[in-house]
């Protein structure tokens, strides 16, 4: 697996690790607003956590749109540290969860790019 892959799967694991954290302190919580905050990084961090390790694993099977696959993975990356983060820090240093919503549609356009990105492929091997 070439280095590149190995880092983004690195993120993946990292995100996983810290997304399994966030869900055990979630509940232990008293504080409700606290544990949804927590439950909801939670949620996002081990979803997009597998999903860099699925895209590292897809650099290498399809190289045709390998570096595209890696911007889109490292976008993916930002998004989810500017969701999961803001929420995390939220709940630890009681901050604003306003680079929730930007990390969140960041997301969201990572996973639209790698849909059209795919498909595109896919007809052109078709041509």
């Amino acid at each position: 697996m070439p280095s590149a892959d190995r880092l983004i799967a690195a993120a993946g694991a990292l995100a996983l690790a810290i997304g399994t954290a966030a869900a055990a302190v979630s509940a232990h919580l008293a504080d409700a607003g606290d544990a949804l905050r927590l439950d909801s990084a939670s949620r996002m961090l081990l979803v997009h956590g597998v999903g860099l390790w699925v895209l590292a694993l897809a650099r290498s099977r399809w190289s045709s749109v390998s570096r595209p696959l890696g911007w889109i993975a490292l976008l993916l990356a930002v998004g989810l540290a500017l969701f999961a983060g803001s929420l995390l820090l939220a709940v630890l240093l009681d901050t604003t969860t306003s680079l929730a919503p930007l990390g969140g549609s960041l997301i969201i356009l990572c996973w639209l790019a790698v849909a059209l990105l795919l498909l595109a492929a896919a007809r052109r091997q078709r041509q």
